[in-house]
C-alpha cells in the first residue's frame, strides 16, 4: 500500500510539471515519494519498477497532445523511455547512498539524472522536448544556471532538491535537504542578480499567425491541379500581408509569420515574392515566414526573410526535421543564416536541439532569432482548449535556448504560442492563436549578442562530468573487494564527511575522537518462554560502552583481570556520567565470535563510544567464554539474532541507557559467528540442510568440529535423534530473524558457505559492509566474506592484505599469548593492533554515513 500511494503521488505531480504539465514547483517535488521508497527497505527490484511506472504514468499527459497523431510505438517510447531513465538513476543512487552515505546517494541520483538526459538530447528525434529540465522554465529565477552549464544544470538541480529531502525524511537526517537547500538558494540567487541586469535597447516586434490556413500540407495539394494550388497560395500570401499593412506606422521592426505557411514553387515564386517584399518595404520591418520552396533540387522547409529594400530574401533551411512527418518530404538544410541586422533564423523543431543551436549562436553572434513554428499536438491544453495541446510544451523548450545561449526570440507558431522571450527566458509578451488571425506586438529587449554565455564557451562538459561523476559512484559501490588503502583513503573521506553533515553523535572523523569512553555491565532478561540453549545463566549477560563526560578518569580494562590478564579490553571509565550532549545518541549492538565473549570485541565498542555511539555486546548463552559451552549454543547460532533484538529491547527500556538512545539509529557488528548474526539480523535465512548432511554423514568435511568443541558434531546428531526439543528449534532454522529497528550492519571475518537459503542473502536491503582478512585459514575469504559480498546487493568488502581470522579477536598479553598461541598470533608482518584500528576507523565512518 505504501509503494502504491508513493506511486501515485509521483505520478500525479510529474503529470502536473513534466510533459505537459505548466506547475513549474511541483517538479521539485515529484521524484520525492517514489525516491523515498527507493531509499528504503522496500526490494531494489519493486523500487526500480516503482519509480519507473510512476514517471511514465506522469508522462502519460503527453498523450493529450500526442494520442493519434504519433504512432502508438513512438509515442510509447517518448513515455518510457525518459521513465526509464529516471528509474536507473534512482537505483542507483540508492546504491550509492547504503555504500558511501545519503550526502553520496543525493548526489549519484542528481549526476546521474542530469547525465542521462544528456544522452537522451542527443536523440535528434526528441532533443530536449522530454528533458525535466524545461519544466523551469516558468520560474525564469531558476534556471539561469543553464546560461552556465546547459540544461543539464537545471536537471542536477531538481535531482538534488528531490533527492535531499527524500534522504532527509528517510533517514531524519537534515543534512542532504539541508545542502540541497543551500544549492537552490545559491541558483535562486544567481538567477535574480542575472536577469535583473537592464537590457541596452529593445526591438518592436510583431508575431501573427492564422489557424485558418494553419501548416501546409504537400501531400493534399499533390494531386491538385497547379493553378489550383497557385491560386490557394497567393490567397493566403495576400491573406498575411493584409495584416502586415496594418501595422504600417506602428515602429514595427521585425514582423514573423509561422512555419510553413504555403508552398512555393517556381511557377508562382517571383509573385509571391513581389508581394512579400512589398509588405516589407510598406510596413518598413523585415518580414520573417515559413514556406514550403524547391532549392538546390529538392524540396526544403525553409525561412524566407524579406528585408526593406532588398529584392531577393534571405533563405534558411530547417536542419532538424520531425522523424517521418517532415522527414520523407523535405531535405534537410546544411548551416546557420544571420540577417545582416544581427537576426537569426531559426525553425521550429531546430530549437529542440541545444548543440546545434549553442554551435549556431558561437559562430553567427545574432542579436535575436526569429523563428518560425508549429504545432502539430492535438487540441485540449486546458488552460486553452482553442490551442494546440503541446503549444506551452515545445515553446517552453525553445525559450530555454534563450537562457542557455543569452539570446532573445521572436517565435510565431501555428496552432500554438506567439511568444516574444528575452535572452533570460523571460515572456515579455505572450498570446494562444486560437482563432483566424492574431496579431502580438511588444518590445523585445536586447542586450549583448547570443553566443557569449559561459554554456557556449564549455558546451556539454557538465552532462559529461555528471555522467562520469554518477557512473563512478555506482562503480565504486559495485566493487565488493578494495585495497586496505582505498577503503582507509574512503573511511578518512566517509568520516570528514560525517563531521561536516552529521548530527553531533558523529561529529568526529575516523582518526580523532570526540569523548571520553564510560564502560557498564548489564543483566538483560527477556521475556519467557526464551531459548537459552541449556546454558547455565538465564540472563543475557551484556557489555556497554559510552560516549562518557569530559572529566571521566579512564583506565585500562582487561579480560581475565590484572593480574592474570589474558587480553587488552581498551580503556575505559567504569561507571562514568553519560555525555551531556547530544541529547540522543545511535546504538549499536555487537556479537562476539564462537566461544568468546563481549570483552573480546572492546577493541570495536570503546572506538564507537569514543565517537558517539552507545556500543553493546551481549554474551550469547551456550556459546561464551564465561560458562561451559553447550551443543545447542553452539549448533542453534540462528538463535543468536533474537538475542540481539532482546539487547535492543533491554537497552532501550534501561533506566539510565534508554533515554539517551535514538531509537531510529540502530546498527549491528560482529566477528566471526558474529558476523554471521549480522546476515541473519539483517534478513539473510539459515538453510537446515547443513544439519542433514552432518546427521547422515557426520565425518563430512563440512561437519568438523570446532577445536575449543571436539564433541560438537557428536552431540548435535546424538540431540537430532532424541531431543524433540532440539529437532524443533532446527526446523526452525529458516526462520526470518530480520530485526526492523537495525538499519545497518559490520560483519567482521563472516562464515557463510552453506549455512544460507538460496536467494535469501539477495533480499538484504539494508547497508552492509564486510571486513576480512586475506590470508584467513578459519574462514577462508573466497567462500566466504567474497560469497557474501558477492551475493548482498550493494554491500561492501573491505580485505586487510596478510591479515588472519583471529587478528580481529583481542589484542593478547604476553601471558595470553604463551597460553593460546593460536588464537593470539598474527602472520609475519600483522600488527594486531594498528589493525583493530584501521577496522574501528572502518565501522565509524560506516555507521556514521548510514545512520543519520
Amino acid at each position: 500500500m505504501t509503494a502504491l500511494i508513493c506511486v501515485i503521488l509521483t505520478a500525479a505531480c510529474s503529470y502536473f510539471s513534466f510533459g505537459l504539465g505548466h506547475a513549474w514547483w511541483l517538479a521539485w517535488l515529484a521524484p520525492v515519494p517514489v525516491l523515498w521508497l527507493t531509499f528504503g527497505e522496500t526490494a531494489p527490484w519493486k523500487a526500480f519498477f516503482a519509480t519507473w511506472t510512476a514517471f511514465a504514468l506522469g508522462l502519460t499527459s503527453l498523450e493529450r497532445a500526442y494520442g493519434g497523431v504519433l504512432p502508438a510505438a513512438v509515442l510509447a517510447l517518448d513515455i518510457l523511455l525518459p521513465s526509464l531513465l529516471f528509474a536507473v538513476a534512482a537505483s542507483g543512487a540508492r546504491r550509492a547512498a547504503r555504500t558511501f552515505g545519503p550526502i553520496a546517494g543525493m548526489f549519484t541520483f542528481a549526476a546521474l539524472w542530469a547525465g542521462l538526459d544528456l544522452l537522451l538530447a542527443l536523440d535528434p528525434a526528441v532533443g530536449t522536448m522530454l528533458s525535466p529540465a524545461s519544466a523551469e522554465v516558468g520560474a525564469p529565477v531558476l534556471m539561469q544556471s543553464a546560461s552556465l552549464l546547459g540544461f543539464c544544470a537545471v536537471t542536477f538541480l531538481l535531482g538534488a532538491a528531490a533527492a535531499g529531502l527524500a534522504l532527509s525524511l528517510r533517514t531524519r537526517n537534515p543534512a542532504p535537504v539541508l545542502l540541497a537547500a543551500a544549492l537552490f538558494a545559491v541558483n535562486a540567487a544567481y538567477g535574480y542578480w542575472r536577469i535583473s541586469q537592464p537590457p541596452t535597447a529593445t526591438l518592436r516586434v510583431a508575431l501573427i499567425n492564422s489557424n485558418t490556413y494553419g501548416y501546409w500540407a504537400p501531400s493534399f495539394h499533390q494531386h491538385q491541379p497547379a493553378a489550383t494550388v497557385e491560386t490557394a497560395v497567393l490567397g493566403v500570401i495576400d491573406a498575411y500581408t493584409a495584416h502586415i499593412a496594418q501595422l504600417r506606422g506602428r515602429g514595427v521592426q521585425l514582423v514573423v509569420l509561422p512555419e510553413n505557411i504555403a508552398q512555393i514553387d517556381a511557377a508562382w515564386r517571383d509573385k509571391a515574392w513581389a508581394k512579400l517584399t512589398a509588405a516589407a518595404d510598406a510596413s518598413g520591418a523585415t518580414v520573417v515566414g515559413g514556406f514550403d520552396a524547391v532549392r538546390d533540387g529538392a524540396r526544403r522547409n525553409v525561412s524566407l526573410a524579406f528585408t526593406p529594400g532588398a529584392t531577393q530574401p534571405a533563405v534558411y533551411v530547417k536542419r532538424h526535421l520531425v522523424p517521418v512527418a517532415e522527414s520523407y518530404v523535405f531535405a534537410p538544410g546544411t548551416g546557420p543564416r544571420v540577417l545582416p541586422n544581427g537576426i537569426g533564423l531559426e525553425i521550429c523543431l531546430d530549437m529542440d536541439s541545444p548543440g546545434m543551436i549553442r554551435r549556431d549562436e558561437v559562430a553567427t553572434r545574432p542579436k535575436l532569432l526569429a523563428v518560425p513554428a508549429s504545432e502539430i499536438g492535438t487540441h485540449g491544453d486546458w488552460a486553452n482548449l482553442g490551442v494546440a495541446a503541446d503549444g506551452w510544451f515545445h515553446g517552453r523548450d525553445a525559450m530555454l535556448r534563450s537562457v542557455e545561449d543569452g539570446v532573445p526570440m521572436a517565435r510565431s507558431a501555428g496552432r500554438g504560442l506567439l511568444t516574444l522571450t528575452d535572452r533570460y527566458g523571460r515572456i515579455i509578451a505572450k498570446a494562444p492563436t486560437d482563432r483566424g488571425f492574431t496579431t502580438l506586438v511588444g518590445e523585445l529587449p536586447l542586450s549583448g549578442r547570443g553566443g557569449e554565455t559561459i554554456y557556449d564557451q564549455i558546451g556539454d562538459v557538465f552532462g559529461w562530468l555528471c555522467l562520469v561523476l554518477g557512473a563512478g559512484l555506482v562503480g565504486a559501490s559495485l566493487r565488493r573487494t578494495t585495497s586496505l588503502v582505498t577503503a582507509t583513503s574512503s573511511a578518512l573521506l566517509l568520516g570528514a564527511m560525517a563531521a561536516c553533515f552529521s548530527q553531533p553523535a558523529a561529529t568526529a572523523d575516523a582518526v580523532g575522537s570526540a569523548y571520553k569512553v564510560g564502560i557498564a555491565q548489564r543483566s538483560f532478561v527477556p521475556p519467557g518462554p526464551y531459548n537459552w540453549r541449556h546454558a547455565q545463566t538465564h540472563a543475557l549477560l551484556a557489555t556497554v560502552w559510552y560516549p562518557a563526560a569530559a572529566t571521566s578518569r579512564e583506565e585500562p580494562q582487561w579480560m581475565g583481570g590484572s593480574g592474570g590478564a589474558f587480553a587488552g579490553a581498551g580503556v575505559a571509565a567504569p561507571g562514568a556520567a553519560l555525555a551531556a550532549a547530544p541529547a540522543r545518541f545511535p546504538l549499536i549492538v555487537i556479537s562476539h565470535g564462537t566461544g568468546g565473549s563481549a570483552l573480546a570485541m572492546a577493541w570495536l565498542g570503546t572506538r564507537l563510544a569514543a565517537h558517539g555511539f552507545i556500543a553493546v555486546a551481549v554474551n550469547h548463552p551456550g556459546n561464551n567464554a564465561l560458562e561451559p559451552y553447550t551443543a545447542q549454543g553452539f549448533t542453534l547460532v540462528w538463535l543468536r539474532a533474537g538475542d540481539l533484538s532482546a539487547l535492543i529491547d533491554g537497552m532501550l527500556a534501561d533506566r539510565r541507557f534508554g533515554p539517551r538512545i535514538d531509537s531510529r539509529r540502530v546498527g549491528a557488528a560482529g566477528f566471526s559467528l558474529g558476523g554471521y548474526t549480522m546476515m541473519e539480523i539483517a534478513g539473510g535465512r539459515t538453510s537446515p540442510a547443513f544439519f542433514d548432511l552432518c546427521s547422515r554423514h557426520p565425518r563430512n568435511r563440512s561437519c568438523k568440529a570446532p577445536p575449543e568443541f571436539p564433541t560438537l558434531v557428536t552431540d548435535a546428531v546424538r540431540l537430532l535423534k532424541t531431543d524433540p526439543e532440539y529437532r524443533a528449534a532446527v526446523r526452525g532454522a529458516d526462520e526470518n530473524y530480520r530485526d526492523p529497528r537495525v538499519r545497518a550492519v559490520f560483519a567482521i571475518s563472516p562464515p557463510a558457505r552453506a549455512l544460507f537459503l538460496h536467494g535469501s542473502l539477495e533480499k538484504i536491503s539494508i547497508p552492509v559492509e564486510i571486513v576480512a582478512g586475506s590470508a584467513d585459514p578459519i574462514e577462508p575469504v573466497a567462500y566466504n566474506a567474497k560469497y557474501l559480498a558477492a551475493h548482498i546487493p550493494g554491500s561492501i568488502l573491505v580485505l586487510f592484505p596478510g591479515a588472519a581470522h583471529y587478528t580481529f579477536f583481542a589484542t593478547c598479553t604476553v601471558m595470553g599469548k604463551k597460553a593460546q598461541p593460536g588464537l593470539c598470533s598474527d602472520p609475519p608482518g600483522i600488527d594486531r593492533h594498528r589493525t583493530h584500528e584501521q577496522a574501528a576507523n572502518l565501522a565509524v565512518a560506516f555507521f556514521s554515513a548510514h545512520l543519520r
